[in-house]
């Protein structure tokens, strides 16, 4: 195969490319071997694809932001009652 046009659509930037020793690699896809400088095919998938790697927050973290939101909005009503308290 030729070098690609686009030096970003070579195999070696393909999420299926597996590097092995100091030249080529491995198409997970297609299960061939293939070099890394190589135009990669149609099936290619960019390794940091915008669509395929959202990441998301982790449960626990997500749990963690609720819990420190209600922490923070009881603390702020305790310093509103106290201060009521005080002025009567």
């Amino acid at each position: 195969m030729k070098a690609p046009l686009n030096p970003n659509l070579a195999c070696r930037y393909c999420r299926f490319y597996s590097p092995e020793g100091h030249r080529g690699g491995t198409c997970d896809r297609l299960s061939v071997h293939v070099q890394g400088e190589w135009a990669a095919c149609s099936l290619m998938i960019p390794s940091l694809s915008l669509e395929q790697e959202r990441v998301e927050q982790p449960s626990l973290l997500v749990a963690a932001n609720q819990a420190l939101a209600q922490l923070n909005s009881q603390s702020q009503s305790m310093i509103v009652t106290e201060a009521a308290s005080t002025l009567h």
